[in-house]
C-alpha cells in the first residue's frame, strides 16, 4: 500500500505533464473540426492560451530567474510590429514573420538584458519600466524619427486585404496551439534541466551562486531572450488575429502589469501556475468588459487581488492545489503500523 502511495519519481511527473500539454492540445484542436460555426468558442481559446503563452514566457524570467519585468510589452509589441509590418510592407506570410518577430525581440531582450540584468530587485523592475515606455514612445514616434511611414504612430496599421497573404481564423486557432506546445514544453526542459537549476540558483542567492562558479550574468540573459521570444511570438499572433496595431494597446504598460499578474496569481516559479492565472485572467476579464463601463475598474480590482495573494498566499493557486494535495495523501495514507 505504501509503495502504491508513494510520490512519483521526477522523470514520471514530466512525462506525465507532456502528456497532459498534449491531450489539451489535441481536445482544443478538435474544436473546429466538431462545430465549423464555433467562431466564439475559437475566440476564447486564442485569448485563453495567449495569456498563457504571455504569463509563461514571463515566469521564465521572473519567476525562474527571479527577475521581476515590468517591461515585457515592449517584446510583445515589438512581436506584433515586427511580424504585421513583414505581413504589410513585405508582403511575407505572417506564420512566416511570426518566428522572426520573436527572433527581433530575443535579439532586444539580449541588447538590454546585458546591462539591466546587473541590477537587483526594485532596481531592474524600475529599470524595465523605463525600457518598456521608451520603446513604446519610440514606436508612436518612428515614422517622425526616420521620415518614413511604417507604424503611423498613435494611428495603428491595419492589416489583411486582398492584396496580402491571408490566415483564416482556423489556421490561426491552430498556430496558437502550437505556440502553447512549444512554450510549455520549453518551460518543462528548463525547469528540470540544468538551465532551470542555474536559475533557482542565483533565484535563491545570487552571490552564493556564482561563488560556486553557476554564471549567472549569462544564465539571466539567455532566459530573458527565451522569455523575449515567446512574448514576442505572442505579440505576433495577436497581430494575426486581430489584423490591428496601435502603440498604445502593444506597448502598453497595462499589458505589463497583465503579465505579472498572471503568473504571481497562479503560482509564479511553477509550470502550471502561470496556466491557472491565464484561465483566472481571461475569464475575469472576459466577463468585466461585458459588464464594467468604467475602464479603471478592473485595474482597480486587479490589484486588490494581486495584493491579497501576496499577503495570504504567496504561492498562488498552484500553491493552493499543492497544500490540497497533501492534505487528500494524508488521509488515504496509511498511518505506522497500518497495512
Amino acid at each position: 500500500m505504501r509503495s502504491l502511495l508513494a510520490r512519483p519519481s521526477k522523470r514520471t511527473l514530466v512525462i506525465a505533464q507532456v502528456i497532459l500539454v498534449f491531450l489539451i492540445a489535441g481536445g482544443l484542436a478538435l474544436i473546429p473540426i466538431l462545430d465549423e460555426r464555433s467562431f466564439n468558442l475559437q475566440r476564447i481559446t486564442f485569448f485563453l492560451l495567449w495569456y498563457a503563452i504571455l504569463a509563461s514566457s514571463w515566469n521564465m524570467i521572473g519567476g525562474y530567474a527571479g527577475q521581476t519585468s515590468f517591461g515585457h510589452a515592449a517584446f510583445l509589441g515589438m512581436g506584433a510590429y515586427v511580424t504585421g509590418i513583414l505581413w504589410s510592407q513585405a508582403k511575407l506570410n505572417p506564420l512566416i514573420a511570426l518566428p522572426i518577430g520573436g527572433l527581433v525581440a530575443a535579439g532586444y531582450g539580449v541588447l538590454v538584458g546585458i546591462p539591466t540584468l546587473r541590477l537587483r530587485g526594485p532596481y531592474f523592475a524600475i529599470a524595465t519600466i523605463g525600457i518598456g515606455e521608451a520603446t513604446r514612445l519610440f514606436a508612436t514616434n518612428f515614422d517622425d524619427i526616420f521620415g518614413i511611414t511604417l507604424t503611423k504612430g498613435v494611428t495603428g496599421i491595419s492589416l489583411g486585404g486582398p492584396s496580402m497573404p491571408n490566415v483564416d481564423a482556423v489556421t490561426v486557432h491552430y498556430a496558437t496551439i502550437v505556440v502553447f506546445v512549444i512554450v510549455m514544453l520549453v518551460t518543462m526542459w528548463i525547469r528540470a534541466g540544468r538551465f532551470g537549476l542555474g536559475l533557482f540558483a542565483l533565484n535563491m542567492d545570487r552571490d552564493a551562486a556564482e561563488t560556486v562558479g553557476v554564471p549567472t550574468a549569462r544564465l539571466q540573459v539567455l532566459a530573458l531572450a527565451v522569455s523575449a521570444f515567446f512574448a514576442a511570438s505572442a505579440g505576433g499572433l495577436y497581430a494575426i488575429r486581430q489584423q490591428f496595431l496601435d502603440p498604445a494597446s502593444m506597448f502598453g504598460f497595462d499589458k505589463s502589469i497583465a503579465v505579472v499578474l498572471m503568473p504571481v496569481v497562479g503560482g509564479i516559479g511553477t509550470v502550471w501556475g502561470p496556466i491557472f492565472g491565464a484561465i483566472l485572467y481571461s475569464t475575469v476579464q472576459d466577463q468585466l468588459t461585458r459588464v464594467v463601463s468604467n475602464p479603471y475598474l478592473p485595474s482597480l480590482m486587479y490589484g486588490v487581488l494581486l495584493v491579497l495573494i501576496i499577503m495570504f498566499e504567496p504561492l498562488g493557486i498552484a500553491g493552493v492545489l499543492a497544500r490540497s494535495g497533501k492534505y487528500v495523501r494524508k488521509l488515504v495514507r496509511p498511518k505506522d503500523g497500518g497495512p
